[in-house]
């Protein structure tokens, strides 16, 4: 199946930086495991979106607390009016806690002004991620 247009430019112009990112992260957190990723999202819901992102998974947290952190790009709305929905660093359930964001609003049109706002700011994005990887929990943690 071919992939929506918004979608392939997401690819093209993410995706080799966000490995990039992965293998340093693997290099400088070797116990930590490290995955990038692409994938469609709200595929049962209006909401046809599609999300990149690096995910890191901790080991040895204790089980109240999340062992997850991720970097994620999404965008929504791919069958209407594409939109950016997020470009943060999240933790990970119970959490929740957005570490650092690029894009003011929630919803943001796919264009690119937009788009330039998150390549300029992906290098901040892979910063905030391994600062909060070093910290081994969200800035909010008690």
């Amino acid at each position: 199946m071919e992939k929506h247009p918004v979608v392939q430019d997401l690819e093209t112009r993410f995706r080799q930086q966000l490995e990039d990112y992965a293998k340093a992260i693997r290099r400088e957190f070797p116990n930590v495991e490290v995955e990038m990723w692409s994938s469609p999202v709200g595929s049962l819901t209006d909401y046809q979106g599609h999300d990149i992102g690096i995910n890191c998974s901790i080991a040895d947290v204790p089980t109240d607390r999340p062992n997850n952190v991720a970097l994620i790009i999404e965008v929504m709305h791919l069958t209407t009016e594409p939109k950016f929905s997020g470009a943060a660093v999240v933790w990970g359930h119970p959490s929740g806690t957005v570490e650092a964001a690029l894009l003011d609003r929630d919803l943001v049109p796919y264009s690119e002004a937009s788009i330039t706002i998150v390549e300029k700011g992906l290098d901040d994005l892979a910063a905030a991620l391994r600062k909060a990887m070093r910290r081994g929990a969200p800035s909010d943690w008690p």
